[in-house]
């Protein structure tokens, strides 16, 4: 411990930590890693909505990986949020609009399911030939959307077959 006018007890130190949820906490001493679920990068559940005209994530700016449907009654959309590729911040959208595009017209948009991946759907655009896929947490609750989005490569295999583009490519590239 240093000695003088610019001594600090530790016991005296108080550190001013702002958590992503926007919050301020007091704790004693040096600042800790955080151990609020809020701030672990993986997880960020932000209540974010995108502006109606940008189908890009309002925290960083990236395009959407997926996107999630939930049985969230308060939400905006009827529970559809994309996540981010970039930062995975999950935000609400409009269950009636294309990802990549922003087209709202239901002649032009479609989903396609199939028995094998019962809990994931391809979202498509005939406007701007896009697509992305969505996980349902409605059908399978312990589905883990990042990982089932990368398993469902057959999803991709046929998007692409039929002249879809994703909107954002996987960690495998489809």
């Amino acid at each position: 411990m240093a000695h003088g006018r610019h001594a600090v007890s530790r016991a005296n130190c108080v550190a001013t930590v702002r958590g992503s949820a926007g919050r301020d906490r007091r704790s004693k001493g040096p600042a800790q890693p955080s151990r609020d679920p809020v701030d672990a990068p993986v997880r960020r559940e932000r209540r974010l909505q995108a502006p109606p005209e940008r189908a890009a994530c309002p925290f960083c700016g990236g395009a959407p990986q997926l996107a999630v449907l939930r049985a969230d009654a308060d939400a905006n959309g009827g529970g559809r949020a994309l996540v981010c590729a970039t930062c995975s911040t999950t935000w609400l959208v409009g269950r009636i609009r294309c990802a990549h595009c922003g087209e709202e017209d239901e002649g032009r948009l479609g989903y396609f399911h199939t028995r094998d991946f019962d809990h994931l759907r391809v979202d498509a655009c005939d406007t701007c030939r896009h697509y992305l896929k969505t996980v349902d947490l409605t059908r399978l609750g312990l589905a883990v959307p990042l990982v089932d989005e990368v398993a469902s490569g057959a999803l991709d295999i046929w998007a692409q077959e039929r002249g879809y583009t994703k909107v954002t490519p996987n960690l495998i590239g489809l």
